[in-house]
């Protein structure tokens, strides 16, 4: 009996030692883990891009210069206004020594020389920014490289009456802008023309075809200048104007 008291109070007095014991601890203390070599202090997500994952433009070791003839073509489009994509196309093209125009309206035109329409294609295709803002197109190959038509300069009167309507250079020598410049620059001097095939309505593979014409004054001089291009199908009869320039009297200006 008295050995059964003797255990019962040893036991008590091991359970108060015990309590006594945690309450020296401070209220609410914790131990901090010891963070791990393999733990990272402000994770990134992976799926998103960042300078530790895009990879840097391969620059061009052999830049080519571009042909003083040859054609641009356009690649894709990016949005009017989407300010900074154009930015990032434009720097990434210029880093490959790649030139590029971009303009429009509500969707801008990335227009590159045909010869490096290949090359520019594939860089912004391969490149995560651009792609997120990109629509594609593929580039439309040109059959053939810009052909002179002319041998020596040449009257309009007389190309006029060589290339009736319903063909594709009477189309364009009777387009009203070429129309309302002979007056002052009735010689033309050059007349380029490049094939671009498409498809007909009827689902036949047509040409149609760039034109650039060089047009100046009587003499032969640059007093009065206009560089006109077009675009023609449908055998003349769809000429669309493309832009172009005047100067001296064919823009309205006069000697002194």
């Amino acid at each position: 009996m008295l050995k059964r008291v003797q255990n019962a109070l040893l036991t008590t007095a091991v359970l108060l030692l015990a309590s006594a014991c945690a309450s020296t601890e401070p209220a609410g203390s914790t131990i901090e883990p010891v963070p791990t070599a393999t733990q990272e202090s402000n994770p990134v997500d992976s799926a998103q891009p960042t300078p530790a994952t895009r990879s840097e433009p391969i620059i061009r070791a052999d830049p080519e210069p571009v042909a003083a003839d040859d054609a641009w073509i356009n690649i894709a489009t990016v949005g009017g206004l989407d300010s900074i994509a154009v930015e990032h196309i434009q720097n990434t093209l210029a880093l490959h020594d790649i030139p590029v125009g971009i303009g429009g309206s509500v969707m801008y035109g990335v227009q590159v020389p045909a010869s490096k329409a290949e090359l520019a294609a594939q860089l912004l295709r391969n490149d995560p920014l651009a792609r997120a803002h990109v629509h594609w197109q593929p580039p439309r190959p040109a059959s053939e490289s810009p052909v002179e038509l002319l041998e020596a300069p040449r009257a309009y009167a007389e190309l006029l009456e060589e290339h009736p309507a319903g063909t594709s250079l009477g189309g364009v020598l009777r387009h009203d802008y070429v129309a309302e410049k002979v007056e002052f620059a009735p010689r033309v001097t050059s007349i380029q023309r490049t094939t671009l095939p498409y498809r007909a309505v009827d689902g036949s593979f047509q040409d149609g075809f760039a034109f650039k014409i060089v047009m100046k004054q009587a003499d032969g001089s640059a007093a009065a200048l206009v560089d006109a291009n077009f675009q023609v199908w449908a055998d003349g009869a769809q000429v669309t104007f493309q832009g172009g320039s005047a100067a001296g009297a064919a823009a309205g200006v006069t000697a002194d």
